[in-house]
């Protein structure tokens, strides 16, 4: 879905949930990240996911989808190299790598 506002996906790590987040009115990027206000569109908490656990870039800095595509970090800067997040189980390990282009990759 399209949407014409910058989207920030973000790790709350007081409820050990991973969110999506817009804000109708946001001037800043950072807006997205911190705001009480956050308009949440999808959450999921690793108990969703029994035995799951996040490591890696997205549990200490959100990332936000400019309207153009482009990713940025929370603070507005821009992802200079690819940041990488590990998603693993008692089974497997699965890399979400995201590029400064906003490409994603699971590997």
């Amino acid at each position: 879905v399209k949407r014409e506002t910058p989207v920030a996906v973000v790790w709350n790590s007081s409820s050990q949930r991973l969110e999506t987040r817009v804000v109708a009115d946001s001037s800043t990027i950072g807006t997205l990240c911190t705001s009480t206000t956050a308009t949440t569109l999808e959450s999921k908490t690793l108990t969703d996911y029994r035995g799951a656990s996040l490591t890696g870039s997205l549990t200490t800095a959100g990332i936000v989808w400019l309207p153009s595509g482009l990713p940025r970090l929370c603070d507005g800067a821009v992802i200079s190299s690819a940041l990488t997040t590990t998603v693993s189980d008692s089974r497997q390990s699965l890399n979400l790598v995201i590029s400064p282009a906003g490409r994603v990759v699971i590997q």
